[in-house]
């Protein structure tokens, strides 16, 4: 998998991956991740032993601070890593193995009189399963905050909007469904609010297993999803007019 970032600092563009590995090869464990430039040869950061599913992985920026988080492929565990460093830098235990990850950061807030150092802790990660279920966390207090029976199968890939407002989740029951993050994570009396919890959209277009998605910048009327999906379509959608 692939993530393209780019470094406003130097107006250098970076390229992040991970090998999956060959399950046969008994080295696939030893995999890397790395960060290197798109026009050079230059690399800015290597990860040890970042083995994981397709979409299993996050980076949530380049430079000092900033975090990977990768699911493990076999064990329901997230390894955490930091910026700089080849090795492991913290070991998150979940209640299951993770088939995706994505990363929600700080809402911005501009009429606060401090500026939250978001490139330090992002506010949310969460995380999508073989069983169909959706495990968000906030980073700072490690709170597991949502637990949500989302799909019937595996949730392949899932993204938040820019601005935090919507979480997208992509599935191999060709769904893609769209949630509004505050009711996902909204602290109700009733303990069975989750239950209660319907999608925003459910897109139903697909008739093969969703593989990716994609969300755009901008202002929220004007955010669009694409998705792609085994059924070899592409298909583009306006998450606020559905």
């Amino acid at each position: 998998m692939s993530l393209l970032l780019h470094n406003s600092a130097t107006m250098e563009e970076t390229v992040f991956y991970i090998a999956e590995g060959d399950p046969a090869d008994k080295h696939s464990q030893e995999s890397f991740a790395l960060a290197t430039s798109l026009h050079t040869s230059q690399q800015y950061a290597s990860f040890r032993q970042a083995d994981c599913p397709r979409n299993g992985g996050v980076l949530t920026g380049t430079g000092p601070g900033e975090r990977l988080f990768v699911a493990s492929k076999s064990k329901a565990l997230i390894q955490v890593y930091s910026w700089g460093k080849e090795g492991v830098d913290q070991r998150i235990p979940v209640p299951e193995p993770l088939s995706c990850l994505a990363v929600c950061y700080q809402p911005n807030v501009d009429d606060t009189a401090h500026k939250v150092p978001t490139y330090r802790v992002p506010w949310l990660l969460a995380g999508g399963s073989a069983t169909g279920r959706v495990y968000i966390w906030e980073l700072a207090s490690g709170n597991l905050l949502c637990v949500k029976d989302a799909h019937y199968q595996k949730i392949s890939t899932m993204k938040f909007s820019a601005c935090g407002t919507f979480l997208v989740t992509g599935s191999d029951d060709a769904r893609c469904l769209v949630w509004k993050t505050v009711d996902l994570i909204s602290v109700y009396e009733k303990d069975d609010h989750l239950l209660q919890v319907k999608p925003f959209h459910s897109i139903t277009d697909n008739t093969l297993p969703v593989t990716d998605l994609e969300i755009s910048a901008g202002t929220i009327n004007d955010v669009k999803l694409y998705t792609v999906s085994k059924d070899c379509t592409l298909r583009v959608y306006s998450l606020m007019t559905k």
